[in-house]
């Protein structure tokens, strides 16, 4: 039986963070080959490659990010020029 915690919210706000980026940066194929690097080395998942599968990934980890929901979206944002 394989047993599944839910994310922690530092885990969930660095998810929201990279995928928010990766969202606004679709055109920028470096910057997403880099967001895909951090995504696998920090939180050992994949970075969705369409920008559907990233809003949906966004919209699943709000409620685990909590608090840190709204800055993880304004860092995200950052990113973007």
């Amino acid at each position: 039986m394989t047993c599944t915690y839910p994310p922690s919210q530092v885990q969930s706000a660095l998810t929201i963070t990279i995928d928010t980026a990766a969202l606004l940066l679709q055109s920028d194929t470096a910057a997403l080959a880099q967001l895909a690097l951090i995504d696998e080395v920090f939180l050992d998942q994949s970075l969705p490659t369409n920008a559907s599968d990233l809003l949906t990934q966004i919209l699943h980890e709000l409620p685990y990010a909590g608090l840190l929901a709204g800055l993880a979206i304004q860092a995200g944002s950052s990113f973007a020029p």
